[in-house]
């Protein structure tokens, strides 16, 4: 696995799902799916702890749909077309912040909401899911206006 760790952008890759807990500097992953990639980044001047904005991305194995490969995948058959199939990510997030009413969406491609993201505030952090049943690899974390 690999990892990135700084005030403004945060990121665990690679086999994470078989690591069990990753922590980094006010971010604890605990994830399911055992091949992914999660990041998470400020959209602000600020850093992440102090940030009222931010994009998390969590994407993992992808293709489109009718990609074939030959048996031994080493050869791909059928390039397919679109839609892009995307493998779900499953975890759940700590993210360590200063901002008391943030909330987590779920958002499309084009940046508008799907939907909210039952989340929780305690002890500095803020705790959520995510996966399955927000049919998104975006997630906006951001204050309430």
């Amino acid at each position: 696995i690999g990892t990135i760790d700084t005030e403004y952008t945060k990121s665990a890759y690679g086999f994470i799902g078989e690591k069990g807990t990753i922590q980094l500097d006010g971010l604890k992953l605990n994830v399911k799916t055992p091949f992914a990639t999660i990041a998470i980044s400020s959209l602000t001047d600020k850093p992440i702890k102090e940030s009222s904005k931010m994009l998390l991305t969590a994407v993992g194995r992808a293709e489109n749909t009718g990609f074939k490969y030959n048996i031994l995948h080493t050869k791909m058959l059928n390039r397919g077309t679109g839609p892009i199939l995307v493998e779900p990510i499953e975890a759940q997030i700590e993210l360590k912040n200063n901002i008391p009413n943030l909330s987590v969406f779920a958002i499309g491609p084009n940046g508008d909401k799907i939907k909210q993201i039952r989340s929780e505030k305690a002890d500095g952090y803020l705790r959520f899911n995510i996966g399955r049943d927000a049919g998104t690899i975006y997630y906006l974390i951001e204050a309430n206006k």
